[in-house]
């Protein structure tokens, strides 16, 4: 689990007309879904017997890709230079 507070994030909300109201909604998907789709709409095991040399760079590639995921965010720098 990972908990972002709302407060951290550069945000904002667009007007809305008098009368109007501002309704939202969040979403929430599993992880397995978004590495089913890197691996070709395939399981793990079925990449593995599949593509065993591209089974293997997804594992030799697992260990960093939280890096990658983390690149999205904002640095404290980038949010406090939108505040100048």
């Amino acid at each position: 689990t990972v908990l972002i507070p709302s407060g951290v994030i550069t945000h904002s909300n667009t007007p809305v007309a008098t009368g109007d109201v501002r309704m939202s909604f969040t979403q929430y998907t599993a992880g397995a879904i978004f590495r089913w789709v890197e691996n070709g709409c395939r399981t793990e095991k079925e990449l593995q017997v599949a593509d065993p040399e591209g089974w293997g760079k997804m594992q030799s590639g697992k260990e960093k890709a939280y890096l990658r995921c983390i690149g999205n965010f904002s640095t404290v720098d980038e949010l406090l230079g939108k505040l100048e």
